[in-house]
């Protein structure tokens, strides 16, 4: 099984100034990253798509691609991705 990891933004949002800052990207950010989503999954022939947040959840949605979702590692939310990202797993075997 291939894994490919990619942001529905693929670049770093930053809070201004603090280029290592870490911050929710904008609706236009968004937009931008829609192409190239859209190619990264033809190119690599995805057929398992898993939103890691709720802003990559909503991108696929609107773009029609059904996806499994867990919870975006940020934040504090380590322990629950990697369940998530374990279940997701399990499922597959």
């Amino acid at each position: 099984m291939m894994v490919l990891s990619w942001n529905a933004f693929p670049f770093h949002p930053h809070k201004k100034g603090n280029g290592e800052s870490n911050r929710t990207p904008l609706k236009k950010e968004l937009l931008i990253g829609e192409k190239p989503l859209l190619q990264m999954i033809e190119m690599f022939n995805i057929e398992k798509v898993v939103a890691m947040g709720n802003k990559a959840e909503e991108s696929l949605n609107k773009l029609g691609i059904s996806c499994d979702k867990v919870r975006h590692p940020a934040q504090g939310g380590k322990n629950e991705f990697v369940e998530g990202i374990r279940m997701i797993k399990e499922k597959l075997k």
